[in-house]
């Protein structure tokens, strides 16, 4: 999520060097001016929303070069154009370049805003979201958390600044699995922004999206929850059946019920390998210790959900063919 700053709006003066005495009259190199290099920050902004665009990070690097030599370190408009140039960076999925000029941006603001200002709140949450994208959860979700709070703080309850927040910790919320978290965080969000905008507004359309995938996905889980439950109690009354005396007395019914027992048991182990695989990875993504290398928590959190799943269905099943065992006898 980005959000608007400070324009770049100052001017520099180009100059001329006086030739010295016998040589020849020539202007010497001139950087470009500071309002020529926010305009070139604008541009490459705007190309790299519409698309991935290499042009787009050259702009914002040969604009820095001039910004850079045109104003003082800790000036709020270098602290605005390290602010663009992160967005840039982050719509070209270079996060970790785009973390780095969050971070500077953040310095700036903190030492000529304060640490606690509005300004460096909304940088906390734009760190929060290269972090994210880089598969650092804990440190997204307390830089989100450290964000929302500094601009409720700052800010009214009903500022848009406000809901960026809230749809900010709820994209980390939806990224780790915990769903529901994550709808209350898309619902604050959208009751906010819903009284300034019309109902088919880009604000209000995005929350409805991210509010409905968030539902959508904890559905998903209650259902596969709902089946790793279910599936090893199936598996076990199919096991039964073939202990009653009616069906134990018909081979080839009991055959039957004995294959249908076996493909149901091998295929709800599948299931739950899928579904620790992939479903309870992003909440095992998040819990992993931050050591792992982003590149290396993935798959680390599938084979791990993986084997959960596998070793949960299993040991369910064992406990039910313990008490299948137990009724038996009583079965005659």
């Amino acid at each position: 999520m980005k959000y608007p700053h400070i324009a770049l709006t100052a001017c520099a003066y180009l100059t001329l060097v006086a030739p010295a005495f016998g040589e020849s009259l020539s202007a010497t190199p001139q950087l470009p001016s500071l309002a020529q290099s926010a305009t070139l920050l604008k541009r490459g902004l705007e190309l790299s929303r519409r698309e991935r665009n290499p042009e787009a990070e050259d702009m914002v690097r040969r604009a820095l070069d001039t910004i850079q030599v045109l104003l003082p370190a800790n000036d709020p408009q270098m602290a605005a154009a390290f602010d663009i140039a992160g967005r840039v960076f982050y719509n070209s999925d270079d996060y970790a370049t785009s973390e780095t000029y969050f971070r500077k941006a953040l310095a700036i603001y903190s030492k000529t805003s304060g640490p606690t200002s509005l300004n460096a709140s909304l940088q906390l949450g734009n760190i929060a979201a290269a972090l994210r994208e880089q598969r650092r959860y804990r440190d997204a979700e307390q830089l989100s958390l450290n964000s929302l709070k500094l601009r409720r703080a700052a800010v009214a309850a009903d500022s848009p600044y406000l809901a960026g927040g809230y749809d900010n910790l709820g994209r980390t919320y939806l990224a780790t699995g915990r769903y529901i978290s994550a709808q209350n965080m898309f619902r604050q969000s959208r009751d906010i922004i819903a009284p300034h905008v019309n109902s088919d507004a880009p604000a209000i359309r995005r929350e409805r999206d991210m509010l409905t995938f968030a539902v959508r996905k904890q559905n998903e889980l209650v259902r596969g929850n709902t089946i790793l439950f279910l599936s090893p109690v199936l598996v076990a009354i199919l096991a039964l059946l073939t202990e009653v005396p009616a069906i134990r007395g018909t081979p080839a019914l009991k055959q039957a019920i004995n294959l249908i027992t076996v493909v149901a048991a091998y295929a709800f182990k599948g299931f739950a390998t899928y579904f620790g695989a992939f479903v309870l990875m992003p909440f095992l993504m998040w819990i992993l210790p931050s050591p792992l290398d982003a590149t290396e928590i993935k798959p680390v959190a599938m084979l791990i959900g993986g084997a959960s799943g596998l070793g949960a269905i299993t040991a369910f099943e064992a406990l039910l063919n313990w008490i299948r065992r137990a009724i038996t006898p009583i079965l005659g």
